[in-house]
């Protein structure tokens, strides 16, 4: 896992010191990697580029690793993981290439040099890369099929830039810090930026599964999807034991191939069925000498212990509401982007103490719900397709008159001339109501999805007359929820602490074998509230562990808690902020409504990440 960044810039208005630049950007991301850095310039007649790789040695610890690797006409800056690299090795060498080191590296270089972008549909790995080709004077980045690496770029009046941050963009001389109001209404809809835009009108997220070539002399961006989720095949797989077992060969195939490290490997461990699961088939294998896992506990959660293996080693880190609101003011304003998920407060804290163990490398459980609709909201939603349920009805009926009063009451929250409308869709009437439905709506059905059921796109909202499609809805939450929310999270969590994160689950061969389940094997599935029964039934029959005392965890921390132990603090920056995008009026009368129990507390979390972010991310660039 590393930190890349790069420009291409052209020379008849270069202004600055283009080495002090690379420096600045490389600066930025020291967390991501500083085991080696590694710095290039190319200079033409038109333009300069330059290149930047802050390295985390996971594979090839020599300086045969280290980045920017050259091959002839080639120069790569890579941060991530090509697992199955080996595989290329011996046809490599056939080829007539030689192999100088045992890195992944060298291996990626070299299969584009041979192939070309034919080479990114046999590579699985987590990857985000740039490669340039002096011979032609083209960028080509590169971003994994399901987005687990980040790559931003922009492309900017004289200038095109990259990088696996945001910080290394903002520290680039010509780099624009206008917001994107549309990523605004994006946060507080969602509590993240629900798409490939970011906070800032220049930057874009490159695609999941993406290729986007730049001509540096032409100034020009072409851009190639090489992967996508895709539902329309004609090969269905009807039987349960079928899936099964075509399930259990592909996790254990990723799981060893994610074993692949010249560092110990360990694995946070949750005590939910999916980081079980992983843990339990690493462990199968006989090459594992040792596992060390890793799991959070508190006060209010004790993790379920049912592993018992003398191979693994397990350490518990116990925390407290004092230690969450210490890494939550430490790492909101290391956040790209505003972020209110307290789940990144959890991985962090593990993530940290990961480091402090000496790891570099862990396995998560992350992914499992994805692909086998594991959330409330999936199960939901199956039923309300393919059942007769009156549900809807009774909350029409009995919620429209509030979120009509609200509506009014939370209209100027945000500061926007140009849209008068609310984006705020997550504020609930009520923390104590048994639904906690929205106050602010569309329709009441669309509210009731959004909160109650936690599907975010219009797209994915349960139609009563049941025509759409499960896999639709997975697919668009794979798209939206996973990309931009759980794998971001991950990310920033394990590269602020130098670790890196590996998720088994989402190898892309798993999500192919998902297109491939018939509806009616999955409605069943879902319809019976047993939609991951494939996992439960490998545990059970192929892993002999008995499943039934796990309970379905993560790495949240208590909003309500955090908030009220800290009261004092927040109602002083409630009261006293100053923003150019927040409307402080309506801001202080919410949170007054919060302590009469009229606001809940997820909406007064994103208010409160998005106030810190501001005043400490955003006011440094401007």
């Amino acid at each position: 896992m590393c930190g890349i960044a790069g420009f291409a810039i052209d020379n008849s208005i270069l202004s600055f010191d283009t080495e002090i630049v690379l420096d600045n950007m490389s600066n930025s991301m020291l967390h991501r990697g500083s085991d080696n850095i590694g710095k290039y310039q190319f200079f033409s007649t038109n333009f300069e580029i330059g290149l930047v790789h802050n390295r985390l040695s996971i594979l090839d610890l020599s300086i045969s690793g280290n980045q920017p690797y050259h091959y002839e006409n080639l120069t790569l800056v890579f941060n991530g993981e090509i697992f199955n690299y080996k595989d290329f090795e011996k046809l490599l060498v056939g080829e007539g290439y030689s192999l100088d080191s045992s890195s992944d590296t060298e291996v990626l270089i070299k299969l584009w040099h041979l192939m070309g972008k034919k080479c990114l549909n046999l590579i699985n790995g987590m990857f985000a890369f740039t490669i340039f080709d002096k011979n032609t004077n083209v960028f080509y980045l590169v971003r994994d099929r399901l987005g687990v690496k980040p790559l931003y770029y922009c492309l900017l009046q004289n200038s095109f830039a990259f990088a696996s941050e945001l910080k290394a963009l903002r520290v680039f001389p010509e780099f624009s810090s206008d917001i994107d109001m549309k990523s605004i209404h994006s946060y507080f809809k969602f509590g993240f930026v629900n798409s490939y835009s970011s906070i800032f009108e220049v930057v874009r997220k490159l695609e999941a599964g993406m290729l986007l070539s730049y001509n540096i002399e032409e100034k020009t961006i072409n851009k190639e999807e090489y992967w996508s989720l895709n539902n329309n095949t004609d090969t269905f797989i009807y039987s349960f034991d079928d899936l099964k077992n075509q399930f259990y060969e592909i996790i254990k195939s990723s799981i060893d191939l994610r074993f692949v490290s010249d560092l110990p490997v360990g694995i946070f461990l949750s005590s939910g069925l999916d980081s079980t699961l992983v843990s339990k088939i690493a462990l199968n294998n006989n090459n594992v000498r040792v596992l060390e896992s890793l799991t959070l506990k508190s006060e209010d959660y004790v993790p379920n212990d049912v592993l018992n293996d003398s191979r693994l080693h397990k350490k518990f880190y116990e925390f407290k509401i004092d230690d969450a609101w210490t890494a939550f003011n430490f790492i909101t304003p290391m956040a790209d982007e505003p972020f209110a998920d307290s789940a990144l407060i959890g991985l962090y804290l593990l993530s940290k103490n990961a480091n402090n163990s000496g790891l570099k490398v862990v396995l998560v459980g992350d992914g499992g719900d994805e692909l086998l609709a594991g959330y409330g909201s999936s199960k939901i939603y199956a039923r309300s397709l393919y059942q007769n349920v009156k549900l809807w009805k009774f909350f029409r009926f009995i919620y429209k008159p509030f979120s009509m009063i609200v509506d009014k009451l939370l209209r100027k929250i945000i500061v926007y001339s140009k849209v008068q409308s609310l984006v705020v869709y997550h504020a609930v009437l009520t923390g104590k109501n048994m639904f906690e439905m929205t106050i602010i709506s569309e329709n009441i059905l669309q509210d009731f999805a959004n909160k109650c059921l936690n599907v975010n796109l219009k797209s994915s909202v349960p139609d009563p007359k049941g025509n759409n499609d499960i896999l639709n809805m997975l697919n668009h939450k794979t798209k939206s929820e996973l990309i931009h929310q759980l794998n971001y999270k991950t990310d920033l969590a394990g590269m602020i602490n130098t670790i890196e994160i590996r998720e088994p689950l989402l190898d892309y061969r798993l999500f192919e074998l998902q297109q491939k389940i018939d509806k009616t094997l999955f409605q069943e599935m879902l319809v019976n509230n047993n939609s991951k029964i494939l996992f439960n039934v490998i545990m059970a029959e192929d892993l002999n562990l008995d499943v039934s005392k796990l309970k379905k965890t993560g790495f949240h921390i208590g909003y309500k808690s955090m908030i009220n132990e800290n009261k004092k603090e927040i109602g002083y920056y409630f009261m006293n902020f100053e923003s150019k995008l927040i409307n402080r009026r309506y801001v202080r009368r919410l949170w007054r409504l919060y302590n009469y129990g009229l606001v809940n507390e997820y909406f007064i979390y994103r208010i409160l990440v998005f106030l810190i972010w501001e005043s400490k991310v955003l006011s440094n660039n401007n």
